[in-house]
């Protein structure tokens, strides 16, 4: 069932830290698909992060985008008007909800190096606590970084002959 929304009510958002030093353009999008709401609380979470002084952004640029769709998003579903993911470009006469967000998207995207859209399998409700790292942050001693899984023992291969040619 499709939630009542205007989409005259919605708005685009997105927020932008330079550093002080050069360095890469990076967009980080989450909600392309409205149903798909792990990356905009990620993002928030970093913005969050980011305000309260416990992560800094001291060189290049990073512009969060926290719901790309927010049609979808408002009404809960994986589209809006039809999936942006599908079809993303500007449009002179613009005819549903996502020909607008690509109006307002593709200029945007255009102005960065990277982009990391961010999406979900599953559908986390916006209260859901965030669990804890499954690891300790990366440092020189622990190379493996967060959530990655023990080194194990390589596999062997196949035997491999060493053959001669002699001419």
């Amino acid at each position: 069932m499709t939630a009542a929304v205007d989409p005259a009510n919605l708005h685009f958002q997105s927020i932008t830290f330079r550093g002080q030093q050069p360095g890469p353009k990076l967009i980080v999008s989450g909600a392309v698909h409205g149903n798909e709401t792990c990356g905009t609380q990620a993002i928030r979470r970093v913005l969050q992060d980011i305000d309260q002084g416990r992560l800094a952004i001291t060189g290049g640029m990073v512009t969060f985008v926290p719901v790309t769709n927010p049609l979808a998003y408002a009404r809960g579903e994986r589209a809006g008007d039809r999936n942006l993911n599908r079809n993303l470009g500007p449009i002179s006469n613009p005819l549903d909800f996502e020909d607008r967000v690509a109006n307002w998207l593709c200029p945007l995207l255009a102005q960065h190096e990277v982009l990391l859209d961010l999406h979900s399998t599953r559908c986390a409700p916006s209260s859901a606590p965030v669990p804890p790292p499954c690891s300790p942050p990366r440092t020189a001693t622990n190379r493996r970084g967060p959530c990655t899984s023990r080194p194990t023992a390589p596999r062997p291969g196949p035997a491999r002959r060493r053959s001669r040619s002699t001419s």
